[in-house]
């Protein structure tokens, strides 16, 4: 499970003053929040709304003191605009990241190419993600085949309980059993009704009703 716990320099206190005084110094705390922990992968859409509310607020902010002056107004209106298009860019990725975990874990595609076309994407752009999600543990057990030109991914049955689960040689199986979709990722597993565990690629709470 990811830690939550985020550094004092990555809180939205610090990132709103940074994007004020000097947004350069504020885009790079929000690159670097956003480069930690797995539910950051999936939660472009969230943020999207965050950010362009920031930028536009970077532009008011601008044109405010373009009358005194001409320089600092347009710097800080150029750092609302940056937001903006990273929000648009932010959110097509945390899409395409959910296309994957559609893709690759519930409907097992194995060909690059075609997840590649389904995304709409180009194939060595493709590739350099998908080896983004392994290193950072989200696609876990997943190998990629370069020249074969295929993914396989490996999972291991977990036994699951409310602190989250563990890898174990002998499942039990529930007596009721429903299928939920995680909201994170996107992921699907089968739980226990009215049990609590966290998702195996992105960590987000998921209950079982």
């Amino acid at each position: 499970m990811d830690n939550n716990i985020r550094p004092w320099y990555q809180s939205g206190v610090v990132i709103i003053i940074a994007l004020l005084a000097c947004w350069p110094v504020g885009i790079l705390l929000i690159l670097s929040r956003n480069s930690q922990g797995k539910q950051a992968v999936f939660m472009g859409t969230t943020d999207k709304k965050k950010y362009i509310i920031g930028g536009i607020l970077l532009i008011i902010v601008g044109l405010c003191w373009l009358s005194n002056s001409v320089f600092w107004g347009l710097f800080t209106m150029a750092g609302g605009g940056a937001l903006i298009y990273y929000a648009d860019r932010l959110q097509k990725k945390a899409q395409r990241n959910r296309q994957y975990i559609e893709l690759i874990v519930n409907r097992g595609e194995t060909s690059l190419d075609k997840i590649a076309s389904v995304c709409n994407i180009q194939y060595d752009v493709m590739l350099k993600e998908l080896q983004t999600l392994i290193n950072r543990n989200i696609l876990k057990g997943a190998i990629l085949d370069t020249n074969g030109r295929m993914i396989t991914v490996r999972r291991e049955a977990p036994v699951r309980s409310n602190n989250g689960y563990a890898p174990a040689v002998e499942v039990v199986e529930a007596p009721v059993n429903v299928n939920v979709v995680c909201p994170g990722c996107g992921a699907k597993h089968v739980i226990k009704k009215g049990e609590t565990i966290y998702c195996d690629y992105c960590d987000t709470p998921i209950t079982g009703k």
